[in-house]
């Protein structure tokens, strides 16, 4: 888990790959489970920081969606069996 979370990060991270996708709704679906799920940030209850950073991605990921095809379900296009 924290690895995933580490490749999410990156891949809005413009000091890593040299370009930023901060508005990547992939990596920002991604990065909201990995913190809805990570066991080191459990209970979100005990953890105000990253109970703030979830509020802020959900809500990144809510604008993002009003202008999506479809609702993004998974951190991966590769995940989903149906569209």
């Amino acid at each position: 888990m924290e690895n995933a979370e580490k490749y999410f990060r990156r891949d809005m991270d413009k000091s890593y790959y040299g370009r930023c996708h901060p508005d990547n709704i992939w990596a920002l679906k991604g990065l909201e489970q990995c913190l809805l799920r990570n066991p080191v940030y459990l209970p979100l209850s005990e953890n105000a920081a990253r109970a703030a950073e979830l509020v802020d991605v959900r809500t990144k990921i809510a604008a993002l969606e009003v202008r999506a095809d479809s609702k993004i379900k998974v951190a991966c296009m590769c995940a989903v069996k149906k569209l």
